[in-house]
């Protein structure tokens, strides 16, 4: 009940449908298990902007031979157009809205509480392969947004972490687990745990 369970942007892209109507139901029931035990659902301010350029990038690339990614291919397969994810991506905050997700503010940043991002950098690169340079930025500032949030606890389990990112991406999550093992703070329960 104490749990803040924060989105990852490649949910947020699924829970608005855009990888096909099996992965958007799988969100759904992801998190309607979490809402009746009792915790939160929210997203962080700085994926919700990330969400809004990852549909415009989209857009930009969907009539575009070279362009690639799972939005893309569910787009063409749908018909859906450039125009339709130019609307979609005015109507986001509506969206999140309607499904009950908070949009809350990216925590400042605390010296206190911050993480070693240019360590952590080095392991979501051995981890991770990033196309958008730019998404290796969000993935680290939802990490250290979770320490801040965490701010000297140290959680034995999920049920106790105050606060927990969930993303699709495994490697994502491991680099997390990994960079968590060298910090008392999260060496119990991981800054991102997967949908899964």
């Amino acid at each position: 009940r104490s749990v803040t369970f924060y989105l990852d942007t490649p949910l947020l892209v699924q829970l608005l449908g855009l990888e096909g109507d099996p992965k958007k139901k799988a969100i759904d029931d992801l998190i309607e298990l979490v809402r009746n035990l009792g915790g939160t659902i929210a997203t962080f301010s700085h994926s919700r902007d990330e969400l809004d350029r990852v549909l415009k990038g989209a857009a930009d690339y969907i009539e575009a031979r070279n362009g690639r990614g799972s939005i893309i291919i569910e787009a063409r397969r749908n018909g859906t157009t450039k125009s339709d994810l130019i609307l979609l991506a005015g109507k986001v905050d509506q969206l999140l809205e309607e499904s009950k997700i908070e949009v809350n503010n990216t925590p400042s940043y605390s010296p206190d509480f911050q993480i070693d991002e240019a360590t952590f950098e080095k392991i979501l690169e051995d981890e991770v392969t990033y196309f958008n340079p730019r998404a290796i930025e969000y993935d680290i500032n939802s990490v250290r947004s979770i320490y801040v949030l965490r701010a000297n606890t140290l959680p034995t389990s999920v049920e106790r972490c105050k606060a927990i990112l969930v993303s699709s991406n495994s490697a994502f999550a491991r680099a997390a687990y990994d960079y968590g093992q060298l910090h008392m703070e999260s060496n119990e329960v991981s800054s991102v745990i997967t949908d899964f």
